[in-house]
C-alpha cells in the first residue's frame, strides 16, 4: 500500500499570497457580532472585545505589520 502524502498550502490572510504556516504569529483583533435578517447580513457590532487570532503572514506583510506598528530595529 502506498502512503499518500498531503500537501497543504497556506496564504497570508493580508494579501493572499502563498506562505509558510506561522503559528507564532498571534494579532489581536476586535471581536465582531453580525446581524442577519432571512440570510444577508444588515448590521455589524464592534464588541470592543480584544481576541487573540492566530494570522498566516507572507515576509512583505511582516515587514508592513512592523513598520506600521513602530517594531522596527533602528
Amino acid at each position: 500500500m502506498k502512503k499518500i502524502e498531503q500537501i497543504e498550502n497556506y496564504y497570508c490572510d493580508y494579501c493572499g499570497k502563498e506562505c509558510e504556516h506561522t503559528p507564532e504569529y498571534i494579532i489581536p483583533t476586535e471581536e465582531k457580532f453580525y446581524a442577519k435578517m432571512d440570510g444577508l447580513t444588515v448590521a455589524h457590532f464592534e464588541t470592543g472585545n480584544i481576541v487573540p487570532e492566530q494570522k498566516d503572514i507572507c515576509p512583505e506583510c511582516k515587514r508592513k505589520i512592523a513598520m506600521l506598528v513602530g517594531l522596527r530595529r533602528k
